[in-house]
């Protein structure tokens, strides 16, 4: 990794998805062959759509992102909560993109898993819904210099080892998350528990920030 010049912004980022407004259907659950029972079978289906469409949240183009956690540098966490529509979420982004000067300068983006979930989550829905600006700042491709993804830089060749962020944080001595755990987002989201998803993806960036800050100290 190699230092960045003064001009330029140091970006952590985190994002919360639920399993989006298209639900599962008695077709995408597969009944065991020895479930006969007509109420056997129906307390199965009853039962497994609402884990299927929890497990959607992990799918890029069926889930939806819920909220973006944000910080530039070391200035204090933001985030941006969903109130209507995922459009609104991007486009507000992308305002906030505007307003912090990011259009301007390069961006380096710190996170974790960021490389493989919530980076190209971004990308995908800034081209659905037509915001160039965000298509612009957000690195789509693999291994782009402008990523710094903590996973990845701990686990170095060790890439067969996925380990999470709170392993890691714990591993420094950062302490471990206190919030909701990532599981239960989706389900807490249908709930209405919108602080708690907030509040968790806060404390998020805060962990994944003081880990770049120990792997790369030298881009904030």
């Amino acid at each position: 990794m190699t230092q960045r010049p003064d001009a330029h912004k140091v970006c952590t980022v985190d994002i919360e998805t639920y399993g989006g407004s298209t639900k599962p259907t008695i077709k995408d659950v597969s009944v065991p062959g020895n479930y006969t029972n007509p109420d056997t079978i129906k307390a199965y289906i009853d039962k497994t759509l609402p884990t299927l469409h929890n497990k959607q949240a992990l799918n890029s183009v069926k889930g939806e992102i819920i909220c973006i956690g944000l910080a530039i540098g070391e200035e204090p966490v933001e985030v941006l909560y969903r109130n209507l529509s995922e459009d609104e979420l991007m486009k507000q982004f992308g305002t906030w993109l505007m307003d912090n000067g990011m259009d301007k300068v390069p961006v380096t983006w710190v996170g974790g898993n960021i490389e493989g979930f919530d980076l190209p989550w971004m990308a995908q829905r800034a081209w659905k819904y037509n915001l160039p600006l965000i298509t612009k700042l957000i690195p789509a491709g693999r291994y782009d210099e402008r990523i710094v993804d903590i996973i990845r830089l701990f686990s170095g060749t060790d890439y067969q080892t996925h380990h999470k962020v709170d392993d890691i944080a714990k591993f420094f001595g950062l302490g471990g998350k206190t919030g909701l755990p990532s599981e239960d987002v989706p389900q807490a989201y249908l709930d209405g528990r919108h602080e708690e998803i907030a509040a968790r993806c806060g404390e998020d960036v805060d962990i994944e920030r003081a880990i770049a800050k120990i792997l790369v100290p030298w881009i904030f």
